[in-house]
């Protein structure tokens, strides 16, 4: 699980990220496309402030700006039809909530073992697992898959931890750096970058999980409680919590990062 708030709530709230550094780049029915900024990365944000899940315009409208966003990496790294393209899904396929990257992987279409691409582009796909299941880290996996198959670019799922509960099951974000599995939860692993992968890494994925802690400061924010993080984090530890409609969540987002992704590499299927 990535951190989610580290890139987007936490850079507002520390002054980082102002919000009008935000740039809305397109709108598609009920859903936005936003744009950050930063010195050493670019993040894109497809969000609606409707839910998704049981709502098929709104999920088209998620595949439409969350392809154009990879898109617009693909170009930016020089990315074209003929490169291979490696997506790994990052996480635990065993817990539901951290599912996300493994289901996405299940449904690309994948086309790197064809002799004949017939016009789509060239995809593989792999979940490499987590390592208490496996005794291999996720990055060891990776690192020879990338050395095996010399891919252009990785695109790495994974569920993400946010700050804030409005924003849970609400967007889909996509970093054209990468990420570092494992940070939203205290467990940060090697960072899954271009640095230590030598290809280009862009990190999808959906915030899906909140600390209790968090959750019961967004309830109390603006209350006359002086309950502070520290103090609450003392009753709460790491408990982590997540919707009870996560099943579908993960089902939902799951179709709409894949369809995205098979747009974005093999274009109208």
């Amino acid at each position: 699980m990535r951190d989610y708030f580290e890139l987007f709530d936490d850079g507002f709230l520390s002054g980082k990220l102002a919000e009008s550094e935000q740039k809305i780049i397109m709108e598609e029915g009920k859903a936005t496309l936003s744009r950050a900024k930063r010195e050493d990365d670019t993040v894109y944000f497809a969000s609606s402030k409707e839910c998704v899940i049981a709502n098929d315009k709104l999920e088209s409208s998620f595949v439409t700006l969350t392809q154009m966003a990879l898109k617009r990496i693909f170009k930016q790294f020089g990315i074209t039809k003929k490169h291979l393209v490696m997506v790994v899904g990052i996480g635990n396929e065993g817990l539901t909530a951290d599912s996300l990257g493994a289901r996405v992987v299940e449904k690309v279409i994948v086309t790197a073992h064809l002799d004949n691409l017939r016009g789509k582009g060239n995809l593989c796909a792999y979940a490499p697992g987590v390592g208490g299941n496996t005794g291999i880290a996720s990055f060891d996996v990776i690192k020879a898959l990338v050395e095996k198959l010399e891919p252009k670019v990785i695109i790495c799922i994974d569920t993400l931890a946010s700050k804030n509960i409005e924003r849970l099951g609400g967007v889909i974000q996509i970093k054209d750096s990468g990420l570092t599995p494992g940070a939203g939860v205290g467990n940060a692993k090697i960072s899954l970058e271009q640095s230590t992968l030598g290809v280009p890494v862009i990190g999808v994925g959906v915030p899906l999980i909140i600390y209790a802690r968090n959750l019961l400061l967004n309830y109390l924010a603006g209350s006359s409680s002086n309950l502070s993080f520290d103090t609450l984090s003392e009753v709460t530890g790491d408990l982590v919590v997540t919707a009870k409609e996560i099943d579908l969540y993960i089902d939902c987002f799951s179709k709409i990062i894949s369809k995205a992704i098979n747009k974005a590499v093999h274009g109208k299927i």
